[in-house]
């Protein structure tokens, strides 16, 4: 069953809205983590949570949630969910303002998405994490593109 965690409130993922005021819908202003799910077990859990936790700082949004009840909320998801191979979304985002301005409210409460589904084609019998080497984002260099989205 596809199921949606937004702000404290569970609901089937078709059921879940985000105000349009939200930033993350008006300017992309935040982000977002992925997790793989191999026979309802979080793969790699504290990596993504790590990285998620450099991401939110990188663009000073104030992680939710500490590592403890982010695991307790990503394996709460996976359990409503019953699912056996999925993934685990998770966007976080300044929150909803006021009104839609550049500046960005210094306490405004964040929004907290997480999301699971299923993915069928994650079944694998190995999960080990695979090695891998990384290249140059280009995205970075398109600064001129006012783009709410990864481009």
């Amino acid at each position: 069953m596809s199921i949606a965690y937004l702000n404290g409130e569970w609901n089937p993922m078709s059921e879940t809205k985000i105000s349009v005021l939200d930033r993350g819908f008006m300017f992309g202003d935040g982000v977002y983590e992925v997790v793989p799910v191999y026979k309802q077990k979080p793969f790699t859990l504290k990596e993504h949570l790590a990285r998620l936790g450099r991401s939110l700082a990188e663009i000073k949004i104030i992680n939710p949630m500490d590592e403890t009840t982010w695991v307790n909320l990503i394996e709460e998801a996976i359990e409503r969910s019953d699912e056996h191979d999925a993934l685990v979304y998770i966007q976080v985002t300044r929150g909803a303002s006021a009104s839609r301005e550049h500046v960005w409210p210094e306490h405004a409460p964040a929004t907290v998405l997480v999301m699971v589904y299923d993915a069928p084609t994650l079944s694998r019998k190995d999960v080990t994490p695979y090695k891998m080497i990384t290249l140059d984002d280009f995205r970075w260099q398109k600064g001129h593109i006012k783009s709410v989205s990864l481009v």
